[in-house]
């Protein structure tokens, strides 16, 4: 499905293009290209001290001054899209069964079903013009697929600045409990002209159209004479109204791909309520004012060049001034730690602990956060700007007025959530959440009104903001468990039966949510 670059350009969530969008793409370019000097300038440094051949650099001034080029290093890396690293995760989640079984983490195998170690591949399954469909592929001790049955499910990543490598905690925690499926959007200056625009008409295409359908053909009983609802979703954040806006429609249509569930985390479904600074700003301005100011013309050297897109890098110093204090300390909690890494060794072995200054350890999980926090993706000008105006200025959806174009065809429909009957709704808030402000997910369910009471749950946790939500110690040992319980329910009223695995029961009973330890699946059941 690809729409005219011409036809593109006449769309009307299209922005007229200004000279300040051009000079606006070329300042990012600058910038980008004074960091990778800085970074390369950098690596040359560290490298100088370094040195085997460096008489001095077992010194400690030397030392403590690689401490310190090691930050910059980090400070000006161009933080490029990478594949998912599941190393930090593998720990934590030793660290997690550790306190779970009362054994050391370090005998732990974190990898496991039913206590085999498994591997894992991650297959790409579809390729579109603006982004991938990748599938984690848990392996036996063979290199085979594993044969433990598990529901399918597919995560829909944020294209809201970041790539979906942001989700690795999610992934991991759950592709052990589900057959795992996630979006991979592409950055838009990677997409020449020619494979035509993308707004968020086409972003719930994708979904309607192309992926839904293509998980749950995979996922189908052998020998099945009608094709049978088996896909479960979680949308993290901004996802949450396209996602909404696709089943609505599959619901409508009588779809048999209509999703099993949905599972809506931090997402922006009514903003009126409970507006957040992120909120406020959007309607504090007009969309003129957006087009001024936040777009720019993607510059020669790209495969996208020409194209008109909203740079990540603005996206990520808007999130960072949001709470500027938070990030400057933990940036000088990284600097110190980094750099006086090598001075707190040395006056820890005179047992002068009182002259330390920071912590390494504390250092490096700054880094490894920012590593991946700063790797940002470009996004469609039309996509962000029609979410600006859709979403979060004129509230298209709780006001009953979301109008889908249809990118093939140009046909227009409204969307009605009340068409919604047998997919399972949870909604996931953080009480300290302020990105997404109390009850935008929630009033979800006023929205799709027809959803069964046994068929809905909502949970606020405690003591978490928008990114605890999908990682961290909350999301794996109380939010993932209460989700993978309602999905079970799900399953079970729609007829279809998968192995509880052990180390389920266990996460259950440790989050609480576990009725019976006699009970089988029907057991598990969350409240409403």
């Amino acid at each position: 499905m690809v729409i005219p670059f011409e036809a593109a350009t006449q769309s009307s969530n299209s922005p007229e293009r200004l000279p300040i969008h051009t000079l606006r793409g070329v300042a990012f370019q600058a910038e980008e290209t004074m960091r990778q000097w800085a970074h390369a300038m950098a690596t040359t440094a560290q490298f100088a001290f370094s040195n085997p051949f460096n008489p001095f650099a077992a010194t400690l001034p030397v030392r403590v001054t690689r401490g310190y080029i090691e930050f910059l290093e980090h400070l000006y890396a161009p933080h490029k899209k990478h594949e998912f690293d599941f190393t930090i995760s593998d720990t934590e989640r030793q660290n997690d069964l550790a306190e779970e079984l009362g054994m050391p983490a370090a005998e732990i195998i974190p990898r496991t079903i039913e206590n085999e170690e498994v591997g894992l591949e991650i297959e790409i399954v579809d390729t579109l013009p603006f982004g991938r469909l990748k599938h984690f592929n848990v392996l036996d001790s063979e290199g085979q697929p594993h044969e433990t049955p598990r529901p399918p499910l597919l995560i829909i990543a944020p294209m809201s600045g970041h790539f979906d490598t942001l989700l690795t905690g999610t992934v991991y925690r759950l592709m052990h409990d589900y057959d795992v499926y996630i979006t991979d959007w592409t950055d838009v200056k990677d997409v020449p002209p020619e494979a035509g625009k993308f707004d968020l008409n086409d972003y719930i295409s994708y979904l309607k159209d192309h992926w839904l359908p293509l998980i749950n053909a995979r996922h189908q009983p052998q020998n099945a004479a009608d094709i049978r609802p088996t896909v479960h979703t979680l949308a993290v954040c901004q996802p949450g109204v396209p996602l909404f806006a696709a089943v609505s429609m599959m619901a409508e249509d009588g779809s048999p791909d209509t999703p099993l569930s949905m599972t809506l985390m931090g997402s922006p479904m009514d903003t009126r309520i409970s507006p957040t600074e992120v909120n406020e700003t959007a309607t504090e301005h007009s969309l003129s004012w957006f087009v001024e100011n936040t777009i720019s013309e993607v510059p020669l050297g790209y495969q996208g060049t020409g194209r008109s897109y909203y740079s990540g890098r603005a996206q990520l110093f808007g999130m960072v001034m949001m709470k500027a204090e938070d990030h400057a300390k933990a940036y000088q909690e990284m600097a110190t730690g980094l750099t006086f890494g090598p001075w707190n060794e040395v006056m820890e072995q005179i047992k002068f602990d009182h002259l330390t200054l920071g912590s390494r350890e504390t250092a490096l999980r700054r880094r490894e956060f920012y590593n991946e926090f700063q790797t940002v993706m470009d996004m469609s000008a039309p996509y962000y700007l029609q979410t600006i105006q859709v979403v979060f200025q004129e509230h298209h959806l709780p006001r009953g007025m979301f109008e889908y174009a249809d990118p093939m065809t140009g046909e227009k429909r409204i969307i009605d959530p009340s068409f919604i009957t047998d997919t399972g709704l949870m909604t996931i808030e953080g009480a300290k959440d302020d990105y997404t402000g109390a009850g935008q997910t929630q009033a979800a369910h006023d929205l799709a009104v027809n959803i069964p009471h046994m068929m809905r749950h909502h949970r606020t946790q405690d003591g978490v903001g928008h990114y605890g939500l999908f990682a961290g110690k909350s999301w794996r040992r109380q939010i993932a468990p209460d989700m993978i319980a309602f999905t079970r329910r799900i399953d079970q009223i729609n007829g279809l039966t998968y192995p509880l695995r052990l180390e389920t029961v266990r996460s259950l009973k440790f989050a609480g949510l576990w009725q019976d330890e006699r009970a089988s699946v029907a057991a598990i059941e969350p409240e409403a």
